[in-house]
């Protein structure tokens, strides 16, 4: 059995820790807190699941003194991208694995090095004097944008181009940050004439989805040479109540961007958002048959090739608590759970999805 120390108790990380109580080759050891009103309480408190027997703590060092088998960090949220690497690299550098949730310099580890800054730099050599691993699960939520597309690559005899679609509705939307992320970073409920961060000049986009598709690209053996990107905003004739707040007549009301990994000038990898703040709203533009079990967050891979592959994926999470989006929230984290027995196995250094053997969930009640 491999113990294990968590830190993280919010959207996802909540979804980690019972990953953990469930598995049974699994033992939750340890639990790292950095909010103070959730010192001294039990996980499964801060979860929503029976008592643990173990309480949280901001005391890093005397979790890593219990000398866990892996650390599974979730707190690598924007806001705080310092302090995680500092965490990270300390419990590296212990000789302990880590696998965390995604920060956008590190998904897709030496596929990307050329985009990578410090982060990914602090974090190899950490992995180099602790002879320790790192994995960090993607964005997108991870899988639906790494392991599913080279997943049915394997299945076609030619590839043409492969799209990355996300089609989602942000109706039940829980900001974690304020308005940061559909605000000011992809400009929802703001006026046409305004530049989120994501899109102007385009760094932010490429930031964060272009190391998936360099992954990919890399796997199929044709690195990407260049990035271009489209956005177009699709702006409410009336006034909105959203999960957002007020999305006045005349206000961006849905967003619509693509990424295109270009070689040799054509695209061949293309990661594509359609984000709406209501069901109802830019109702020209494409949607994905209803499905019986779906979060708003659903995705359609296309391998366009001999034969052309297409698949659509949905994660329902009704049965978890507050709302559908829960159900990408589940996936971050039993993804990134699951992968700990692979990644204590596997030889030191910053792993991605292709680097790891296939794996599954092992919580069997039956």
């Amino acid at each position: 059995m491999l113990r294990v120390v968590h830190c993280g108790t919010g959207n996802v990380g909540r979804f980690a820790v019972r990953g953990l109580v469930d598995r049974p080759d699994l033992k939750l050891v340890g639990l790292y807190s950095v909010s103070p009103d959730k010192i001294g309480k039990d996980a499964g408190e801060l979860v929503g699941c029976d008592p643990t027997g173990v309480t949280a703590t901001d005391d890093l060092g005397a979790l890593l003194d219990l000398k866990p088998d892996c650390v599974s960090y979730f707190a690598m949220g924007h806001n705080r991208i310092a302090e995680a690497t500092d965490d990270v690299v300390k419990i590296l550098e212990r000789g302990i694995d880590v696998v965390a949730t995604s920060h956008v310099e590190l998904v897709a580890g030496v596929h990307s090095r050329e985009d990578a800054g410090p982060i990914y730099e602090r974090v190899a050599a950490a992995c180099e004097t602790g002879k320790s691993t790192f994995f960090v699960n993607g964005v997108h939520p991870g899988f639906a944008s790494d392991a599913l597309p080279l997943l049915l690559a394997s299945v076609c005899s030619r590839i043409d181009a492969i799209r990355i679609q996300e089609i989602a509705v942000y109706d039940h939307y829980i900001e974690a940050d304020g308005d940061l992320t559909n605000r000011k970073l992809f400009g929802l409920g703001m006026p046409p004439d305004f530049q989120p961060l994501m899109f102007f000049p385009g760094d932010g986009v490429k930031l964060y989805f272009g190391p998936m598709i360099r992954q990919i690209a890399n796997q199929l053996g044709h690195p990407v040479d260049d990035f271009t990107i489209t956005h177009e905003n699709w702006v409410t004739p009336k006034d909105l109540n959203t999960s957002m707040g007020l999305i006045k007549a005349g206000e961006v009301a849905a967003i619509h961007w693509e990424l295109h990994g270009m070689v040799n000038g054509v695209p061949r990898v293309t990661i594509e958002h359609y984000t709406r703040v209501q069901e109802d709203t830019a109702p020209d533009w494409p949607k994905l048959p209803p499905a019986d079990n779906a979060n708003e967050d659903r995705f359609r891979v296309i391998v366009t090739g001999e034969p052309t592959a297409s698949l659509i994926f949905d994660a329902g999470a009704e049965n978890f608590g507050r709302n559908r989006e829960e159900g990408g929230h589940v996936v971050a984290a039993a993804r990134t759970i699951n992968a700990i027995p692979a990644v204590v196995a596997a030889a030191p250094g910053i792993l991605t999805p292709p680097d790891l053997p296939f794996y599954a969930c092992t919580n069997l009640p039956w």
